[in-house]
């Protein structure tokens, strides 16, 4: 953060624009589609038992909401990685990283947060 600040001085010092986007990814975590990142994962090359045991770990999750005494039904979900988990993040960043502009993203918060700094030249402030 110290760093990023720095780079953000200077650029202004230098009387460079730049701006500052802000995106709350704390929701994104649950929209994460479990077939796709399994696809992704098989693309970066993770296979045979670590594949399988990625695929063990996201599928067949169940959820219900209890409120009170009274229990919803259970249904398996299909999107989402696990939040609190050290994997969360690590999942979500594969899953997001084939997006065009992500080499311009710098991950803050375990990527609940991202914070997006550009200069005129396209160049990243990091």
């Amino acid at each position: 953060m110290v760093e990023l600040l720095d780079n953000l001085y200077t650029k202004l010092d230098e009387r460079e624009i730049v701006a500052g986007i802000y995106l709350d990814l704390q929701k994104a975590f649950d929209t994460v589609d479990h077939y796709i990142l399994l696809n992704k994962v098989y693309k970066y090359g993770i296979r045979g038992k670590v594949w399988d045991w990625f695929k063990s770990y996201l599928t067949n999750r169940k959820q219900f909401v209890a409120i009170g005494d009274i229990n919803s039904v259970t249904e398996v979900l299909y999107c989402g990685v696990p939040q609190g988990s050290i994997l969360g993040p690590l999942l979500f960043f594969i899953y997001v990283n084939d997006i065009k502009i992500v080499s311009l993203i710098v991950m803050l918060s375990y990527l609940q947060m991202i914070l997006m700094c550009l200069s005129p030249a396209n160049q990243f402030i990091m």
